[in-house]
């Protein structure tokens, strides 16, 4: 079993939310997902989120934190991964800096319609739509 995040970074446009997507090297077509990062047996949600931020350089403090406080299962072959999805606010004006590009292809900012179409999972879809309406309301 492997405890995983899924990172919605995330920033408000007036009354629109946008989310940010990464595609990994190397890459596949279809594969846009927000960052992923893992937990490890010490850390706490926070302190793994903050380390997996790293891949996009220098973070501010959220603006706001959504941590949902479940997680989304998935069977992978032979592996069950638990998915602990977290939202990551920043600021309109924040860009990505220093991005490791040995790690990361490409990045994408989409509102929701187009963030739920990238997402593959049902699981996934419905801790983006949950996050979106605590986005919303903060």
């Amino acid at each position: 079993m492997e405890h995983r995040l899924s990172i919605f970074v995330f920033r408000r446009l007036g009354p629109a939310v946008e989310y940010l997507f990464l595609r990994r090297e190397p890459v596949c077509e279809f594969d846009w997902n927000p960052l992923q990062g893992r937990l490890r047996p010490d850390d706490t949600i926070r302190t793994a989120t903050r380390r997996s931020l790293r891949v996009l350089g220098a973070m501010p403090e959220p603006e706001p934190w959504i941590e949902l406080q479940s997680k989304d299962y998935f069977h992978v072959g032979d592996v069950d991964l638990i998915h602990w999805p977290v939202g990551y606010g920043v600021s309109t004006d924040w860009k990505p800096r220093n991005v490791r590009r040995e790690a990361v292809a490409d990045l994408r900012w989409e509102a929701l319609s187009g963030a739920f179409q990238l997402l593959q999972e049902e699981d996934a879809r419905r801790s983006l739509f949950r996050i979106h309406m605590e986005a919303l309301s903060s």
